[in-house]
Formats: C-alpha cells, structure tokens, sequence
C-alpha cells in the first residue's frame, strides 16, 4: 500500500505471494491483476510458480541459468514453446515428452517405439532430416483416450479423478505418458484403452539443441 501511494510507474515484486496459503494465493492473485489495470503500471514479477506466470502475465520472460529461454505472451508459451526445457516448465500436469526419431522425411514419419509410428503434418515447411533424433511434446489434455479408431494402445497405470478432470498415467510400449480427461469419470488401473492424438497441435524439437523445430498434427502411419 505504501507503495502504491507514491503512484510508481514501475514496481518490482519478488515472489510476494510465496509465504501465502493457497486460497489466499489466489485471491492475491485477482486483486495483483485488478491492481495491474487500474495503476496502468508496469510490474515486474519473479516466481517459481509457473501457475503465477502463466495467469497473471501480460509477457513471460522465462530465464536458465541467467540465460532469457524465451519472451512472449504467456499462451503462446505455452502453446508454442522455444525449446524442450520451456515446454516441461510451463504446464500442468506437465508436457509429456518423448524420444523419438525421423523415420521418413516426406510425408515425416516418426518412430517413436518399435510399434508406434506416427505421420506428423507441420503447419509449415520445416527442415529434418532421416534418422534425426526428435523430441515430440505432447500436451496431456491433446492425447485423447477413445474406445473408437486409435492411433496407439496403452495401459492405464494409475487414475486420479478430482470431479473436474482426471489425470491418468499410462504406459505405451513403456514410454510414460500423462492424459487429461475431462469430466467426473475414473478408469480401471490395468485397463488397455485406446489413444488419439487427432485433436490437437504438437511440437517437434530437435533432441541434440532442444530447439523447437516446428508444430504440426499427427496422425497413424
């Protein structure tokens, strides 16, 4: 408050709301915001909390090792992240990563595990080559669990139902992957459930750099 009243036109915060429980957190939270607009300041703000980032930023400035990883509008970071250690920050549950490689260059094919392969459609021209080792990031809530066609088969390790939405562990071909579902609903652990990943847009980074080589669909070869 004292702060305020001297009408600054930059404030800098450091990890103010980190001692707070979380109702109250989120309170802080909308009341920040509604400060933000209403000063018509600028602030500046330092968390580890990637869910302060991501809903109370107008920009993201996201830093490694004092090295800036990227700077954009929070959604695009998390829509389209620069590198592999953007992508696993920003998110929750996080993004599942797998390793993967280019088995055929046009149409791309990936190679994900001896009995997955996937076709990846780019939204542009992107430059990879065969045998180029990949990283593909597949958010959760992209990865669709269907009992209709599937692009792969996978068995249900665990399921955390929270009324809203469920978290599910799985395990394709032993590669762990994380599923969001939305909606009161619980699955049997043990189960084998089909997965589409017809519904959404994927990144595709170059292991060796982590750089983001593009974003494109998928589909089953």
């Amino acid at each position: 408050a004292r702060t305020l009243a001297t009408g600054p036109k930059v404030l800098f915060m450091d990890e103010p709301l980190s001692n707070l429980d979380a109702k109250l957190r989120m309170e802080m939270r909308s009341e920040l915001k509604r400060l933000h607009r209403e000063t018509d300041s600028t602030f500046v703000y330092v968390t580890h909390d990637q869910l302060e980032a991501m809903t109370l930023s107008s920009m993201v400035c996201l830093m490694k090792n004092g090295y800036m990883q990227q700077y954009a509008p929070p959604l695009e970071v998390y829509r389209k992240p620069a590198n592999t250690f953007t992508a696993d920050f920003v998110g929750s549950p996080n993004i599942n990563l797998v390793d993967g490689v280019v088995d055929q260059e046009k149409p791309i094919v990936l190679k994900l595990t001896n009995t997955v392969r996937l076709v990846f459609q780019p939204k542009t021209n992107i430059a990879v080559h065969q045998g180029q080792a990949i990283v593909l990031g597949l958010r959760p809530e992209h990865i669709a669990v269907t009992q209709m066609k599937a692009d792969a088969e996978a068995e249900v390790l665990s399921s955390l139902p929270s009324g809203m939405e469920t978290i599910i562990a799985l395990s394709m071909d032993d590669i762990r992957l994380h599923s969001v579902v939305f909606g009161d609903i619980d699955f049997e652990v043990g189960k084998s459930v089909g997965l589409s990943f017809g519904h959404g847009v994927f990144n595709l980074f170059d292991k060796e750099s982590g750089k983001n080589v593009g974003q494109g669909t998928l589909f089953r070869a």
